[in-house]
């Protein structure tokens, strides 16, 4: 492990995703695993939410707290299975990486799920008022 992360993983994940991964992996594969998690579990479960009409059964606010508890737990589970998956299908194909490298890549791919959030949370409370108020 490295002694300090050469990049802005956040920024630079969009432009430079390979080099970024590469300086993940070499600082701490694990870095920021549960946050990432938690983002990609909560998408995760709104998504699950939306499509099974929880809406019918219960309130916004219900939804949205419901769903964050259990995103972290979610999101990690998700990510390893992915992961494993990967890892698991790669050494068929002369794959090197090790799992927690492969890990990583997974996990730091979500960062484009930071933008899904806000665009989940900021149309849930629009659609939700307008459920409120009539319109």
């Amino acid at each position: 492990m490295g002694e300090k992360l050469s990049v802005n993983p956040w920024l630079e994940i969009w432009t430079q995703p390979r080099e970024t991964i590469a300086a993940i992996v070499r600082f701490n594969p694990k870095y920021l695993f549960f946050l990432l998690s938690g983002i990609y579990g909560w998408t995760l479960l709104l998504q699950f939410a939306q499509n099974f009409s929880f809406a019918d059964a219960f309130s916004l606010i219900e939804i949205l707290i419901g769903t964050l508890v259990f995103s972290v737990a979610a999101g990690a589970f998700g990510i390893t299975v992915i992961s494993a998956l990967l890892h698991w299908t790669g050494k068929w194909i002369g794959g090197v990486a090790s799992f927690s490298h492969v890990q990583a890549a997974v996990t730091w791919s979500n960062v484009p799920n930071v933008v899904n959030l806000a665009i989940w949370l900021v149309l849930a409370f629009v659609f939700a008022s307008l459920i409120v108020t009539g319109k």
